[in-house]
């Protein structure tokens, strides 16, 4: 197969590898040979154009610098060698083709019990959260098929679901790792933005007297505002000397996060930044709520803790040997009334 070229002279797009031919002969030399540089195999009639723009772009490198060099006959094994050459340098030339990713849709790939299993979410209150703060997280793109604000947050409450970034690269959405810290990142400060119109504190007597209420409902204990209590959320170990302070006895690092709920499992308050090692009622003796408490902001009502808090006089812990029928009752009551925040903790 005569590929070799003798001059510059004889080189033009018109005559260059024109003969149909010759581009399907060395169309399956570059597909048979390709394998042993990692190309994919693909149809000929893009190998055949790819084939041609590679050769144009040989061909204006080799004019441009006068430096191509003539191709002689002499034997059968030269014109192999040329060709291979020639092959070579189509390999190497050849423009790299565009990869487009097929992203799946979780909000039409599940239903909606799937969908809250998944993400810990339902579509629905998905929708107001896209809503709030979708214009915030979208990149103002068209270019280079960007994630959509849904994906986006979808992604990070698929993080937030599981803890692990291995769950969210297997779901089929072709994102880096390090994307998807930055997307986890991005959605988590917006989110952190919306807690002063969520996460509030009753401030007046009617929101009060509705919570005691609805309290009092559940097991007959009176005047309670809110249960109190402290969980563990796994975090990376700090790099630093402090990193010990935040391993638990459980062996993994995380935050002693305390809240405080209502009867409906809504959080009113919450504190999140002590080390697993500091015990709940130094996180709450340090917390502003206990300082509005001791200021009697909130009037004769209480909260209801476990027995890792104090008994005070706004705070009522359980009894740790009830014997009389008043104790057993007041146990009774407190403990299941108390139990909210711990449903809260499992939800």
């Amino acid at each position: 197969m005569e590929i070799g070229l003798e001059n510059d002279s004889n080189i033009n797009d018109d005559n260059a590898l024109t003969d149909i031919s010759e581009l399907s002969e060395i169309s399956a030399s570059v597909l048979r040979r390709g394998k042993v540089i990692g190309i994919q195999p693909t149809s000929r009639s893009r190998i055949i154009s790819q084939i041609k723009t590679g050769v144009k772009r040989i061909q204006a490198g080799r004019s441009s610098n006068s430096e191509m060099p003539s191709r002689k006959r002499s034997s059968s094994s030269s014109d192999e060698s040329d060709d291979n050459n020639m092959l070579f340098d189509i390999l190497i030339n050849l423009p790299s083709p565009r990869r487009f990713r097929v992203r799946s849709n979780p909000l039409e790939d599940y239903d909606d019990f799937d969908f809250k299993i998944r993400f810990k979410l339902s579509k629905e209150t998905f929708m107001i959260l896209l809503h709030m703060i979708g214009e915030n997280i979208e990149h103002k793109t068209l270019r280079n098929f960007s994630l959509s604000a849904e994906v986006q947050i979808l992604i990070a409450l698929r993080y937030y679901a599981t803890g692990t970034f291995q769950a969210v690269l297997g779901d089929h959405i072709h994102v880096h790792k390090a994307t998807v810290c930055r997307i986890v990142k991005r959605v988590s400060l917006q989110i952190a933005q919306l807690r002063p119109q969520y996460i509030q504190f009753p401030n007046n007597t009617v929101q009060l007297q509705q919570i005691q209420a609805r309290f009092y409902k559940l097991h007959g204990f009176p005047r309670v505002i809110g249960a109190i209590d402290c969980t563990h959320i796994r975090i990376q170990s700090p790099k630093n000397d402090i990193g010990e302070k935040f391993r638990n006895r459980k062996g993994y690092f995380s935050l002693n996060i305390q809240a405080i709920c209502d009867s409906q499992l809504k959080i009113m308050n919450i504190v999140a930044r002590w080390p697993r090692s500091v015990h709940d009622s130094t996180i709450f003796d340090n917390s502003f709520i206990r300082a509005k408490f001791e200021n009697n902001e909130f009037g004769n009502t209480f909260l209801l803790g476990d027995g890792g808090y104090p008994c005070r006089s706004y705070l009522l812990t359980p009894l740790l040997n009830p014997r009389t029928d008043a104790e057993r009752k007041y146990q009774k009551a407190q403990i299941g009334t108390r139990n909210v925040v711990e449903r809260l903790f499992g939800v």
